[in-house]
This record gives structure tokens, C-alpha cells and sequence, in this order.
């Protein structure tokens, strides 16, 4: 997912914990895959589980933010192919 971001992995980890970049792929990777909490929280650098429950069940905001949009577009069209 992080190349569809146009990211490298330590990019993202750079980024803010709340990033909405780092949100949209760990409501994305908990919706489509059984991975824990923890390992969304380390792998995309995210502070404590509960924080990455929190933030990518909260997505409202998201559907606002014109490059979140773009990209959840994007990512649906890749994903019917």
C-alpha cells in the first residue's frame, strides 16, 4: 500500500502518528487482513494499539480531506482488478 502512497516505508514512519496517510492504510490493512494492532503500530509507526484502534476507526474527518478521497479512489479501482 505504501507504494500506492508514493511513500517508502521510512517515510511513513517519519510521519505523525496521526498522519492521515498512516490512518487511511491502517483502517484499510485492519479491514482487509487479520493483523493485530501491535503490528499496525509498529509497522506504520503509529503509537499504542488503542491509539490505532482509535484513529483508523474514526475516518469522517477523512472523507473531507481531498487527497484521502483521491487516494481511498484509487485504491478501490486497484482492488477490483
Amino acid at each position: 500500500m505504501s507504494q500506492l502512497l508514493d511513500m517508502k516505508e521510512d517515510e511513513l514512519k517519519a510521519a505523525r502518528k496521526s498522519d492521515w496517510r498512516k490512518r487511511l492504510m491502517g483502517h484499510e490493512v485492519r479491514k482487509r487482513t487479520t493483523v493485530t494492532l501491535r503490528w499496525v503500530s509498529e509497522r506504520l509507526g503509529m503509537g499504542s494499539e488503542g491509539h490505532v484502534s482509535r484513529i483508523s476507526l474514526n475516518m469522517a474527518d477523512l472523507e473531507r480531506h481531498p487527497e484521502a478521497v483521491s487516494t481511498m479512489k484509487k485504491w478501490r479501482r486497484n482492488a477490483r482488478r
